[in-house]
């Protein structure tokens, strides 16, 4: 059972952030400026020692795969992000990765296949990255970066790039093939031709083939295994009635862990994620919602009890949100208020999950 934990590169200058949140904007931005918005909650979320790393700096990523390292995190799911006519962002630092081969941090991709757009676009379904930030520029949709998958010429564009990465002795693999998740795979209408012209492609370079885990997917014959993000999973189920009206949604953390530890159960052929905690109201304010009274001694027995049903139910992985999405409050990654004692859990769980 190998651990997984989702990251966000994110943290380092791109003209885009720039010109649409403000100069030098990333999610430490968010991190900083949160406030509390009731009694007892906990915010702002800030990094232990105030290290606020640059991604495009090597000391940064060196110092990430040196607590993976030591705390058993297996691997990195690094967010990928590849949009219309091959338009890509945030593609740096795991472009550097790729030529610091110096640097032990195995990884592999999801690609987040949503469009981007601010808060007021008509467009359903796409990642609102900063409502709080929202200046209501950008074009007459609203839309910031459209998500449209073309057809063969730029599914070979893709996966050309894709390559080097999936070549790289770093890269995850089950069976030699490299592990690719594909975010909401109900969007990617050409989902059949796509994937087997890319598992085609990957034979032809002398790959086994490519891993394609599904998130949230209930059509299996294009992927070769299905994985439910935490908390996502449990809180379309939990978030109802009166709680999904208050501003911000508030549930509890125990109740969270207690429904995907039932899920896990029932899933017996699907892989059920773990998470650390969550609170967007840093991007999202009073309308954005919060896991409460979070803590590590429930994120480590948890934990241990995930990756033991995972394991029983013969799955490769139990994903972890998140390594450092700071602005939905989901860290591994230590903070003033706990210190290492999420990354400690991990290393607790890992011990203890056989038992």
């Amino acid at each position: 059972m190998k651990v997984l934990s989702m990251y966000l590169p994110q943290f380092h200058k791109v003209k885009e952030n720039d010109e649409w949140w403000g100069e030098g904007y990333t999610d430490w931005n968010s991190a900083q400026n949160a406030r509390p918005l009731y009694e007892g909650h906990y915010q702002p979320h800030l990094p232990y020692n105030q290290y606020y790393y640059d991604l495009m700096n090597k000391s940064t990523l060196e110092w990430q795969a040196s607590l993976m390292k030591k705390y058993g995190i297996d691997g990195q799911c690094i967010y990928h992000y590849w949009f219309k006519d091959g338009r890509q962002i945030l593609e740096k630092p795991i472009e550097k990765l790729l030529e610091w081969k110096d640097i032990d941090m195995p990884f592999c991709f999801d690609w987040a296949n949503q469009s981007w757009a601010y808060s007021w676009c008509a467009v359903k379904g796409v990642n609102v990255w900063n409502e709080k930030l929202d200046k209501h520029r950008g074009g007459r949709t609203g839309l910031l970066l459209e998500q449209q998958y073309g057809d063969e010429k730029e599914w070979r564009q893709h996966f050309e790039y894709l390559l080097p990465f999936f070549r790289d002795e770093r890269y995850i693999k089950v069976d030699g093939k490299p592990v690719f998740v594909l975010h909401i795979p109900e969007d990617i209408p050409v989902i059949a031709e796509m994937t087997a012209c890319w598992r085609r492609w990957a034979g032809d370079e002398g790959l086994n083939g490519i891993y394609f885990i599904g998130a949230y997917n209930t059509n299996e014959e294009f992927v070769d295994a299905v994985f439910y993000p935490a908390p996502t999973v449990a809180t379309a189920s939990l978030l109802t009635g009166e709680m999904a009206d208050c501003h911000p949604s508030v549930l509890d953390y125990r109740a969270v862990w207690e429904y995907l530890i039932r899920r896990a159960y029932k899933e017996k052929d699907h892989m059920v994620g773990a998470f650390t905690g969550y609170d967007d109201t840093p991007r999202r304010g009073t309308k954005g919602m919060v896991i409460d009274h979070a803590s590590p001694e429930i994120f480590k027995e948890s934990l241990a009890e995930l990756m033991a049903i995972n394991a029983s139910h013969n799955q490769p992985f139990t994903f972890i949100n998140a390594w450092n999405e700071w602005g939905e409050g989901m860290h591994l990654e230590p903070d003033e208020k706990d210190g290492f004692a999420y990354l400690e859990a991990v290393s607790y769980a890992k011990k203890q999950y056989q038992n």
